[in-house]
């Protein structure tokens, strides 16, 4: 099924997104990371998923159509919250790829009860931002020129290579792609440096940890680790594959979604909160 582009408006600010599946099927929000905007990073694996499910992907603030909010992860945990408010979405099962993973782990572990099921994939840690780095993001002319160079290294075609293990992903067109987000990624990476990080990132629901071991931007270590800070979390491993599985094997990530998602239907699945609550 094909996704349909829309927009809609949050506090004044213009918000993009795609939509696919039929609406009375149960939700799935797909967060996208910071290279790319939520078509490029869902394009492949948005259909896949709309046989089973009501599937919602959008451009975070800055990035592709959504205008830019003011503000850290806390700020776009707020501007999730009142997407799905928008949308009418009680709640909604989260998938996040990069920094979109570590954006499901903050707004789970804020509105538990919005998310029966939470997917971070090959993302989530939290960066080691120091006083001193989160001082020189304050500063009003050093702190863009050091964040937009850091968007245009994580941007660069050195960084994808690292990345996207499956070679005919990272294609010049994809790399030129990427690039103009250099100044977008920048600046989300200077808003969450710059402002307090929530205390709390252990969501208490169903979590899956979904990694492509072949990343060597997010090695599998920081996988085991993310699945250890968080109870009851599953791990599960995809082969021959890189820093985003949703573009590089598309069909093995939406089948494991929808596993995921199939056992969290069943009750017995798990004993953590959420467990049972897909219909």
């Amino acid at each position: 099924m094909a996704p349909t582009e829309t927009t809609l408006t949050i506090a004044n600010r213009r918000v993009r997104y795609w939509q696919a599946g039929a609406a009375e099927n149960y939700p799935i929000l797909l967060i996208h990371g910071g290279v790319g905007d939520g078509r490029l990073h869902w394009h492949a694996a948005l259909p896949l998923l709309a046989d089973d499910y009501f599937v919602l992907a959008f451009d975070l603030p800055g990035f592709g159509g959504s205008d830019p909010i003011d503000g850290g992860l806390e700020a776009h945990v707020e501007w999730i919250h009142a997407f799905l408010d928008e949308m009418h979405l009680e709640a909604a099962a989260l998938v996040g790829n990069s920094f979109g993973g570590l954006l499901v782990r903050a707004f789970a572990s804020r509105y538990p009860a919005r998310v029966p099921a939470a997917i971070i994939i090959n993302g989530g840690i939290l960066p080691n931002i120091t006083p001193f780095f989160a001082q020189l993001a304050r500063l009003p002319v050093i702190g863009p020129a050091l964040f937009n160079f850091i968007g245009g290294a994580a941007c660069s075609r050195g960084s994808i290579n690292r990345m996207i293990y499956v070679k005919r992903v990272a294609s010049e067109a994809f790399v030129r792609e990427v690039a103009t987000y250099a100044k977008s990624f920048g600046r989300t990476l200077r808003l969450t440096a710059a402002h307090p990080i929530p205390q709390n990132l252990t969501p208490p629901v169903p979590t899956l940890v979904l990694w492509g071991i072949e990343d060597q931007l997010a090695p599998l270590d920081e996988a085991q680790h993310l699945q250890k800070t968080i109870p009851g979390a599953k791990l599960v491993q995809i082969a021959d594959c890189g820093h985003m599985p949703q573009l590089e094997e598309p069909e093995v990530f939406a089948t494991q979604v929808k596993d995921f998602l199939y056992q969290i239907r069943n009750p017995r699945a798990s004993k953590l909160p959420g467990a049972g609550r897909l219909s």
